[in-house]
């Protein structure tokens, strides 16, 4: 696998996907109106919604079951977010930069639910890494920037649906 055909294989995620929205409140309701006001559980991951708001917490009694926008996203293969890591310094300290990747996630993951990593591939030269949240790439790319200077790009799509961060050393 070369950069080049990891670069490729994630221009998809570029596609229109205007319809698809990542907050909470977007997801068409699948309950009857009397049911609205019951808890959400996600039968995917098992986070809750609770007054618009999903967390960890333990099932409640009473609940209706959907899927949390995070688990739509990984099963639509939908990324919010991606990341790219390449260059020298990634050669150099791979194993350190995923490290500092993974414990961002972990960490960040256990007070946000819809914050997760998708998808990740990795080769000598760099590695791309999908998310369900646009916030957590940037999270990482700042992280990275602090932890080993090189240079940190945003970009958004054309619709400003999905956050493309590259950080390079």
């Amino acid at each position: 696998m070369t950069g080049a055909s990891l670069e490729r294989k994630t221009e998809r995620f570029y596609k229109d996907y205007s319809d698809y929205q990542s907050d909470d409140t977007s997801q068409p309701s699948r309950h009857s109106e009397s049911s609205m006001h019951r808890p959400v559980v996600c039968s995917g991951c098992g986070a809750v919604q609770h007054n618009n708001r999903w967390s960890w917490g333990i099932r409640p009694a009473d609940f209706n079951e959907t899927h949390c926008p995070a688990c739509l996203r990984i099963q639509d293969r939908l990324p919010a977010g991606i990341l790219t890591v390449r260059g020298d310094c990634f050669r150099g300290h791979r194993n350190e930069i995923l490290h500092l990747i993974r414990s961002t996630v972990n960490k960040t993951g256990k007070q946000h639910p819809l914050k997760r990593i998708m998808d990740m591939e990795y080769d000598d030269i760099e590695a791309v890494f999908t998310f369900t949240d646009a916030q957590l790439p940037r999270e990482i790319g700042d992280a990275l920037q602090q932890s080993y200077e090189g240079e940190l790009e945003y970009r958004y799509n054309r619709e400003g649906t999905i956050l493309r961060v590259i950080w390079q050393r």
